[in-house]
C-alpha cells in the first residue's frame, strides 16, 4: 500500500483563484482532539447538509478541469528533516485526476474511474485496477466522488466532519474502509469559499503528509499532447 500514499494528501482538487484560508497551526496527529473531529460536527445526511457544505460542493461540481500548482510536504518518525516535492495536478470530470512530480523525482500518478497508474519519464507504467484492489476502489470513490461534487458518493466511503463558513472552512474525512484507513489516518482539509488550501494526512503514527495548493487554472484546455502525457489514453468517456 506505500504505492498509495501520495495520493492521500492529494485529495481534491478543484481549486479555484481567490482567497486563500490559512492553513491549521501546529503538526496534529490523529489521535489529538482536532475541533474539526467532535461528534457535534459530524455531517450524518448527505441529503441534509450544512449551508457551506452545500455550496462547496455545488461549486466543485461546475469545474470541468483544472490544473493547480503543489507543494508537498511530508513529516516522518524517523526522518528529521520534512520531505517536499513539488508539481502539477491535472483534474478532468472525465478523465479523472492526474497528479505529475516534478521535483525531487519526476513522475505521474493518475488515478481515475478504472484504477491508478504511476507513470514514470521513461514512459514505464505500473497499473493497478479498482477491481484488483477494494481499498484503491474505496479510494477512487472518496476522491473522485468528492471533485465531481457527489456528497452522496463520499458519504457512502467516509464518516464526514464540518466546521465554518464560506470564509473559512475545515472538512474531515475519516475512510471506513479499515485496511485504507490504517494508511490515511484522517484526511484534513481547509479552505475558503470552493477553493481548497490545504490537504492533511493525519497519521496515528504522528506522521503528517500537507498538500498546499497554489494559484489554478480553472477549465483549462486540454490538448491532446496533455491528454497522452497526464491521463489514461483509453479512459471512459475521456474527450
Amino acid at each position: 500500500m506505500k504505492f498509495l500514499h501520495p495520493l492521500l494528501l492529494s485529495a481534491v482538487l478543484a481549486a479555484t483563484p481567490g482567497l486563500r484560508a490559512e492553513p491549521p497551526l501546529g503538526a496534529p496527529t490523529a489521535s489529538e482532539a482536532f475541533p474539526v473531529y467532535a461528534d457535534a460536527n459530524r455531517v450524518a445526511d448527505p441529503a441534509r447538509l450544512p449551508a457551506a457544505l452545500r455550496s462547496v460542493f455545488t461549486r466543485l461540481a461546475e469545474a470541468d478541469t483544472a490544473v493547480i500548482p503543489f507543494v508537498e510536504n511530508r513529516r516522518m518518525g524517523i526522518i528529521k528533516k520534512p520531505v517536499e516535492l513539488t508539481g502539477t495536478m491535472r483534474y478532468s470530470r472525465k478523465a479523472g485526476l492526474s497528479i505529475a512530480y516534478e521535483s525531487p523525482k519526476p513522475r505521474v500518478l493518475i488515478i481515475d474511474d478504472v484504477g491508478l497508474i504511476e507513470r514514470q519519464p521513461d514512459g514505464r507504467e505500473r497499473r493497478i485496477a479498482t477491481t484488483d484492489r477494494p481499498e484503491l476502489a474505496v479510494l477512487t470513490t472518496i476522491y473522485l466522488n468528492l471533485l465531481r461534487g457527489k456528497p452522496a458518493g463520499l458519504f457512502g466511503a467516509c464518516e464526514v466532519f464540518f466546521i465554518g463558513n464560506a470564509s473559512g472552512w475545515q472538512m474531515g474525512l475519516i475512510p471506513k474502509d479499515e485496511s485504507l484507513r490504517r494508511h490515511t489516518g484522517r484526511v484534513l482539509i481547509g479552505g475558503a469559499a470552493r477553493e481548497i488550501a490545504q490537504i492533511s494526512n493525519l497519521l496515528e503514527n504522528g506522521d503528517r503528509r500537507t498538500l498546499r495548493l497554489s494559484k489554478s487554472e480553472i477549465d483549462a484546455k486540454f490538448s491532446s499532447s496533455i491528454i497522452q502525457s497526464y491521463f489514461r489514453t483509453n479512459a471512459p468517456g475521456k474527450e
